[in-house]
């Protein structure tokens, strides 16, 4: 378990810049940091179900974590509820791999300032990011791409996966670019898809380049 984090400038500046969340980006086929452009926008659910753009920017600390500087910097303290967020990840090689099965990742925010510390510790959180189709894969690793459909045509963010060992979802269009490291050559094996959000799921072999879920 990996424990609180505060982010602040300094030591000395206590809890000028504190952000509630820290969100260490993380690439998945390489377990490294990332390349390209990443950005990240953070909503702010007024009412339930309605997301309006936030005040406070993303920012990257010096070890590329997502921070939200000042996030939840308040006059007042006393008897203010926490606010709920949600921070939203597109990338220009990856896709977020909470995609799967949710729209960003959410939590709460409660008030502080430089007398009253919020009633929650910051927290520091992994963040998964899967290969895309344009994802630029190093020359020796196999690839396969194909594309996820049901019934009423593609599928977006469809975990495609190789037993326990390869996954990527689908993009907007259904497309998938599912690395093959481990696999034997000229040996047959299964790739899965699953929508999480449906429940649908479906299986092909290597040779094939679509998947159908049901």
């Amino acid at each position: 378990m990996t424990p609180p984090v505060d982010w602040r400038d300094s030591p000395t500046d206590q809890f000028r810049m504190l952000s509630p969340i820290g969100l260490r980006l993380i690439d998945d086929l390489t377990g490294s940091d990332p390349f390209g452009r990443v950005a990240c926008a953070l909503l702010l659910e007024r009412t339930p179900g309605d997301w309006r753009p936030a005040e406070v920017r993303a920012a990257r600390n010096a070890g590329g974590v997502v921070i939200f500087p000042g996030l939840g910097r308040s006059r007042e303290v006393d008897a203010q509820p926490p606010r709920h967020y949600r921070a939203v990840i597109t990338a220009e090689f990856y896709r977020p791999f909470y995609a799967g099965a949710q729209d960003g990742i959410e939590f709460d925010v409660y008030p502080y300032n430089d007398d009253q510390p919020p009633a929650q510790p910051p927290v520091l959180q992994d963040l998964v990011l899967v290969p895309a189709t344009n994802y630029p894969f190093p020359p020796h690793v196999r690839v396969l791409r194909g594309e996820v459909r049901n019934a009423a045509g593609p599928v977006a963010n469809a975990e495609v996966s190789y037993s326990v060992t390869e996954r990527v979802l689908s993009d907007d269009n259904g497309g998938y670019a599912l690395p093959l490291r481990l696999p034997a050559n000229n040996t047959p094996i299964t790739i899965d898809a699953v929508d999480h959000r449906s429940g649908e799921n479906g299986q092909i072999s290597v040779t094939n380049k679509v998947i159908v879920i049901a």
